[in-house]
């Protein structure tokens, strides 16, 4: 679902991911209270919104042609890219809105720290969130990963605390210096 969520961002579309780990009444109070158009999903989902199946949308923009220019929305830092919504564990489920800029508060507060010269978040699968962070740090001297970890807890929410920071020598990028996250080395969640 990376895939889906950076289209979304590219296009300025505003993406609403859904914990699979939600309740039914949830789900149907999120997708009731955003109003999707669709509904990107590799299942079923209750409610009326129209689902797209991820699969049946990686096949279809796999048999397009290559375009050199696709489309972008006119789009600002301060553009809504996600909204994020609670469990509802506490009454009705509550969206909170993320900017562009949000989507790289993570890197942003990792390049803050001392120890580190560059950093790449990538969303990595996972059998029980659907995706989690991982960072990969270009270290400026010696780190621990878990002090990162701590520093991190104290200063984001919950669902954007890495879960590992993996060192590598050089992020990959093209030769116009974009960091290729599809390069980095992969890493296996263990949930």
């Amino acid at each position: 679902m990376i895939d889906v969520y950076l289209a979304a961002v590219k296009l300025g579309v505003i993406f609403v991911p859904i914990n699979i780990l939600y309740r039914e009444r949830e789900i149907t109070h999120i997708l009731g209270d955003s109003a999707p158009r669709a509904a990107v999903t590799s299942g079923e989902l209750p409610g009326q919104a129209p689902v797209w199946q991820a699969e049946d949308l990686a096949a279809e923009a796999a048999a397009l042609p290559a375009d050199p220019a696709p489309p972008r929305a006119a789009t600002t830092g301060d553009s809504p890219a996600a909204i994020v919504c609670t469990s509802g564990t506490t009454g009705a489920s509550e969206g909170a809105i993320l900017t562009h800029n949000n989507s790289r508060e993570i890197e942003e507060f990792l390049l803050e720290q001392n120890e580190v010269a560059e950093a790449a978040v990538a969303g990595v699968p996972d059998r029980l969130r659907g995706e989690v962070p991982v960072a990969y740090v270009v270290a400026r001297a010696p780190f621990e990963p878990g002090d990162l970890e701590f520093r991190c807890r104290q200063k984001l929410a919950s669902f954007k605390i890495p879960r590992a920071f993996i060192a590598v020598d050089k992020l990959p990028r093209t030769a116009l210096g974009k960091i290729q996250k599809h390069l980095l080395p992969k890493w296996e969640s263990g949930g």
